[in-house]
């Protein structure tokens, strides 16, 4: 992520822990609905995590957006909904 972004050693000092935070937000988020990694989960337990994730991931990025620039948090927000899009995908096809 650092070298699609071009950041400075600055801004990885700043964004780290932002980003860390954030996933381990994440995984309590999971851990509490009963998501076990390498489990899928039921629609149910999808729906509970739905707003949480939704919360955390814009905390995420408005303190990130602190951090980048526009251009920068511009491709941060594509290579976010890359990921997304992954993640669906191998969920569809039950992986």
């Amino acid at each position: 992520m650092a070298e699609k972004l071009q950041l400075t050693d600055e801004q990885k000092e700043k964004v780290r822990p932002i980003m860390k935070q954030s996933m381990e937000d994440r995984r309590a988020i999971l851990k509490d609905a009963g998501i076990e990694r390498g489990k899928k989960p039921t629609l149910s337990q999808l729906r509970e995590v739905r707003g949480p994730m939704q919360a955390s991931r814009e905390k995420m990025n408005e303190q990130i957006a602190q951090v980048l620039s526009a251009e920068q948090m511009e491709k941060f927000s594509a290579m976010q909904q890359e990921m997304r899009d992954k993640m669906r995908k191998k969920f569809k096809e039950g992986k």
